[in-house]
C-alpha cells in the first residue's frame, strides 16, 4: 500500500503559485444509482433472513359429486431465503511530512486529508456502482486472449460495458467455476483498453492465453478466490437471473424463484418493452417504478421511436435526446403518470434493459460508506514505526432481491 507523499502530492503543492485546482477531470461522477442505493438501505446484521412463500398449494382444491370425496390436503410451497453481509474497504495513507507541508495555507492548493476524504469516497462508490451491474462477482466474462510481446489482450464478448475497466485498475482473470487461476492470472493491472474493439491488455501476461475462453471472467483483484468464494454483494444480474442461485434457492429447485428474461435479438421496440412490464404485471405482481438500461441502448431506443429533433418547435434549433418514458400497464402508477426510462454509465450488458420495482431490490447494511475511526472519532491512525498515519473507508453491506420473479428483462438488443 502506498503512501501519500510529498513525490505523489507534488502537483498539488503551490510551486507555480498559480490558482485553483482542476479536480473536474479527476473523477468522474457516476453516481446515478447512489440515490437508489440511498432509498433503499435497511439497517441488517451478519445474517439477512426472509421466509418466502413461492408457490400456490396443488391438489387441495377439487370438483366432486354431492357425495364425492374431497380433495387431498396440501400446502403452499414455503422456504427460507438467507444472506450474508459482504465487506469492501478503501485504504490510504499519508506521511507525516505532507501534512506538515500542507498546514500553512500559502504552501498548498489542497488539503491532504481533504484530498483523502474526496478520493475515498469515490473510488469506493465507484466500486460499488460497477459491482452492481457484474455477475457472480465478475465484472465481465472473457471472449478470447492473444499474447503479445510478453502481454495479454483479453477481448470480451459484444455487448461488454467497457466503461468497467479502467488503466492502472487491478483486476485478476480466473475460471469462474471455482475462481482458480487455471489459465489466468490472480493479480495484475490493466494497462491499456480498447472500448471499440472490446479489449484490455494487461501488465502482466496469464499462463495460457489460448486457454482464456467464455469460461473465464475478469474481476477487481480479491473479489473472488478459490478458499471464500465471491467476496461481493448481488449484482442486479445475479437478482434478474433464470440460472444463478439467489439467496440460497436454486432455480433447479424453486423454479418459479427466478426472473425472465426475454432474448429479443433485434432492436428495442415499443412491443418488447410493453411485453416485459405485461408479463411482470400480469404474471407476477410486480408493479414497477422505473426502467434501467445503458446509455447507447436508451439512446437507440428513443431514437428508433422518433428523430429528438421532430419533437421540437419549428426554427428553435435544438436538437439531441432528453428525458423519456414509457406509458405501460404500471398498476402502481395513477391515470396518465409514465415510468421514466434511466439510463446508467455502468449497465451491463449494454444490450440489456430491466423492468424495476424498487421494493424488490434492498441493501441490507451494517455500516454504509463510514470511516473506521477510534472510540474519539478520529480518522487518521499513526502507523507504529513510520512517520505516516492510515485510514480506511468501509461498507458492510449486501444487495438481497427476495421477490426476484418480479423482475423482468430484455436481452441481446440490437
Amino acid at each position: 500500500m502506498s503512501y501519500e507523499t510529498k513525490t505523489t502530492f507534488t502537483k498539488l503543492l503551490m510551486t507555480d503559485y498559480r490558482p485553483g485546482v482542476c479536480t473536474h477531470l479527476m473523477f468522474r461522477d457516476n453516481t446515478e444509482l447512489w440515490p437508489f442505493f440511498e432509498k433503499r438501505k435497511r439497517t441488517g446484521g451478519d445474517k439477512i433472513y426472509r421466509p418466502l412463500i413461492l408457490r400456490r398449494a396443488s391438489g387441495s382444491t377439487k370438483y366432486h359429486t354431492e357425495t364425492g370425496s374431497l380433495a387431498t390436503a396440501a400446502q403452499r410451497t414455503k422456504a427460507g431465503a438467507e444472506d450474508t453481509i459482504k465487506f469492501v474497504t478503501t485504504s490510504k495513507k499519508v506521511s507525516q511530512h505532507l501534512l506538515n507541508l500542507v498546514k500553512v495555507n500559502k504552501l498548498r492548493y489542497l488539503d491532504a486529508v481533504d484530498s483523502l476524504v474526496e478520493e475515498s469516497v469515490d473510488e469506493q462508490r465507484d466500486a460499488m456502482e460497477k459491482h452492481f451491474f457484474g455477475t457472480g462477482g465478475y465484472l465481465a466474462t472473457c471472449e478470447s486472449a492473444a499474447d503479445a510481446g510478453g502481454k495479454t489482450t483479453i477481448t470480451f464478448p459484444t455487448g461488454t460495458n467497457m466503461d468497467q475497466f479502467e488503466e492502472g485498475m487491478a483486476v485478476a482473470v480466473l475460471l469462474k467455476a471455482d475462481h482458480t487461476t487455471d489459465d489466468g492470472h490472480a493479480g495484475t493491472t490493466i494497462d491499456s483498453k480498447d472500448d471499440d474493439a472490446r479489449t484490455i491488455t494487461l501488465a502482466t501476461a496469464v499462463s495460457s492465453a489460448a486457454g482464456i475462453d467464455s469460461t473465464h471472467g475478469v474481476c477487481a483483484t480479491g473479489t473472488c478466490d478459490e478458499t471464500n468464494g465471491v467476496l461481493c454483494p448481488n449484482s442486479l444480474n445475479d437478482i434478474c437471473s433464470e440460472t444463478l442461485t439467489l439467496h440460497g434457492l436454486p432455480v433447479a429447485t424453486y423454479a418459479n424463484y427466478k426472473s425472465k428474461i426475454y432474448d429479443v435479438s433485434g432492436p428495442a421496440e415499443i412491443e418488447v418493452i410493453q411485453k416485459m412490464i405485461d408479463f411482470g404485471e400480469g404474471r407476477r405482481g410486480a408493479r414497477y417504478d422505473r426502467i434501467w438500461g445503458h446509455d447507447s441502448c436508451i439512446r437507440n431506443y428513443q431514437f428508433d421511436l422518433i428523430d429528438p429533433r421532430t419533437i421540437q418547435q419549428p426554427g428553435s434549433g435544438e436538437m439531441g435526446t432528453g428525458a423519456i418514458y414509457f406509458k405501460g400497464r404500471s398498476k402502481r402508477k395513477k391515470k396518465g403518470e409514465v415510468l421514466p426510462i434511466e439510463s446508467l454509465v455502468y449497465a451491463n450488458p449494454i444490450d440489456r434493459i430491466w423492468a424495476i420495482e424498487d421494493a424488490v431490490i434492498e441493501v441490507f447494511y451494517t455500516a454504509f460508506n463510514e470511516w473506521m475511526s477510534d472510540d474519539t472519532g478520529k480518522i487518521l491512525h499513526k502507523v507504529t514505526g513510520i512517520a505516516g498515519y492510515e485510514c480506511d473507508f468501509g461498507s458492510e453491506y449486501q444487495i438481497t432481491g427476495f421477490e426476484r420473479y418480479k423482475l423482468v428483462a430484455a436481452d441481446n438488443i440490437t
